[in-house]
């Protein structure tokens, strides 16, 4: 049962009343049935990836997991629509996989849990991942769904046809909702023709400005913009983490304060390399980039996307992150006058100066994006707070940081355990407070980011941004949510909720907090 009951991250979870594990569509009536009538909260589960709290119990002994992952199907496949049809529990990379190999066909989502999540938790959250600039988000790919009430209705919505006006969408409706409405069990998914040839550019930016013009120019322009499918940023901490911890390779070489990853996916390779080409000579003769490189192999190509994936993973081996995943004009999500700017600023402002250090290769200024950070001037990580930033520039969607190491040793490698303290940066080392605890520096980093960074987006940007971009909003957010909620939406989305869901049955005290709160 344990795996069942702790989020990926270790933050949100406990033990379960029961785990049930259906395999079909009546069996997951039956327990949602059986737990309507006596009172019994369920929690919905697919790949147990989510980064919010969203999908583990948090009542101890009194919450039934409801997994999917035995429910992992392909119903059909519509050769002349298009469409997919395939139960939740399946996950994202098989369901790709036998696309690109049985009808020349891929997913229109990519994510970098791809190789666990599940197609029934990409529509919970209406996932985006790193080809919405192409493909568009789920909201432009899902046309059907079957899913199951709180009180054990089967409403079937599984329609495969492109076009279907016949009332309320009931697709859209349970997109996003992260499960408080009904159990996702299936879903009909337009999935595009699978790109024959893919080029990847990557570039090296000393200011924020010049890397805003290179993207407009690459998703405005004819020729470029519709072979263009993903468009992708990492600042110089994050790629010193996926260096450092991850294990990756930087195909630039050397660190700048900005790196941006292009994608051309198309019918022919000589084509979408003109277009990288065309791009990458562009910035650089607009004195836009610094450098700049365009992969002349699959292998490459690997090498400079593993680098951009490569963060997560390699921030999690380094201790304890505070993730913040929101949407902003792109003017506002990096640079000087920018979100990650601003939560660096903040945590100057609010942690011991002990716990932070000069950034990647002894950067120092606000616009190499180095202030808050743990890095000794080789580059080597020694401990310490750091903020970083990585997303997706193409569609205003950052992923910003706090990370909080374990222990180091002096080659930047993990040592010791939970209980560990902070190795203390060498310029610090005389400084007379003694270095915190993990669970201490996670604790005052969390309070110094959260509910800053949110309030700054809603304040900064109002409806043109979110602070919550594609990971939704489970347990951790549900404190700030409504600061990007428009008039009336909370009302509405509760009165939705209780004509569905009128026990609140499925995950009370998620996404909607209670009221009062």
């Amino acid at each position: 049962m344990g795996p069942y009951c702790t989020d990926w991250l270790g933050e949100y979870g406990c033990m379960a009343l029961a785990v049930a594990r259906p395999q079909t569509t009546q069996q997951v009536s039956a327990v949602l049935a059986a737990c309507h009538r006596t009172g019994v909260p369920v929690v919905p589960q697919g790949g147990n990836t989510g980064l919010v709290g969203g999908g583990v119990p948090v009542a101890a002994g009194a919450e039934v997991l409801l997994s999917l992952d035995r429910m992992t199907g392909v119903r059909s496949f519509d050769e002349d629509a298009g469409v997919l049809t395939v139960e939740a529990g399946a996950v994202l990379q098989r369901v790709d996989e036998m696309l690109r190999s049985d009808h020349g066909r891929c997913m229109p989502v990519d994510l970098g849990a791809k190789g666990s999540c599940t197609v029934g938790g990409i529509i919970a959250t209406a996932a985006g991942g790193v080809h919405a600039v192409r493909w568009g988000s789920l909201h432009s790919s899902l046309v059907g769904v079957e899913a199951v009430l709180a009180d054990g209705t089967v409403v079937d919505g599984l329609s495969s046809a492109r076009k279907r006006n016949v009332g309320y969408h009931w697709p859209h409706l349970i997109l996003g909702s992260e499960g408080t409405l009904g159990v996702v069990t299936a879903a009909a998914l337009r999935v595009p023709p699978a790109p024959e040839a893919r080029v990847v550019a990557m570039l090296g930016f000393a200011d924020w400005d010049g890397l805003r013009r290179t993207v407009r120019r690459a998703l405005g322009s004819r020729g470029l913009a519709e072979t263009v499918s993903a468009a992708e940023y990492l600042d110089a901490a994050s790629v010193d983490v996926a260096v450092t911890w991850g294990g990756q390779r930087d195909p630039l070489d050397e660190r700048y304060p900005y790196t941006l990853l292009l994608e051309a996916a198309g019918a022919s390779q000589a084509y979408c390399s003109e277009r990288m080409e065309e791009v990458a000579q562009g910035a650089l003769a607009a004195g836009e980039a610094i450098t700049g490189a365009v992969s002349a192999s699959t292998a490459q190509a690997r090498q400079m996307w593993g680098l951009r994936e490569g963060v997560t993973e390699a921030l999690s081996k380094r201790g304890r992150a505070v993730k913040l995943d929101v949407s902003l004009p792109l003017e506002r999500m990096a640079g000087p006058q920018g979100a990650v700017a601003a939560a660096r600023g903040r945590l100057r402002d609010q942690l011991d100066p002990a716990w932070l250090s000069p950034g990647p290769r002894g950067a120092s200024t606000l616009e190499e994006g180095c202030v808050a950070g743990g890095w000794g001037c080789d580059g080597t990580d020694v401990g310490g707070v750091l903020a970083c930033g990585y997303g997706h520039v193409g569609d205003g969607n950052l992923h910003l940081n706090v990370s909080v190491p374990s222990a180091c040793a002096a080659d930047g490698r993990p040592v010791g355990a939970e209980g560990d303290t902070l190795r203390r940066p060498p310029a610090s080392s005389s400084a007379a407070a003694p270095p915190p605890s993990l669970a201490e520096a996670a604790a005052a980093a969390r309070d110094a980011s959260v509910p800053f960074v949110p309030e700054w987006v809603a304040k900064e940007a109002g409806m043109r941004g979110s602070v919550s971009a594609e990971h939704g909003v489970g347990m951790s957010k549900l404190g700030y949510a409504g600061l990007s909620r428009g008039s009336g939406e909370e009302a509405l989305m509760r009165r939705l909720k209780a004509a569905l869901d009128p026990t609140n049955t499925l995950l009370p005290g998620r996404v909607l907090a209670a009221r009062g709160r």
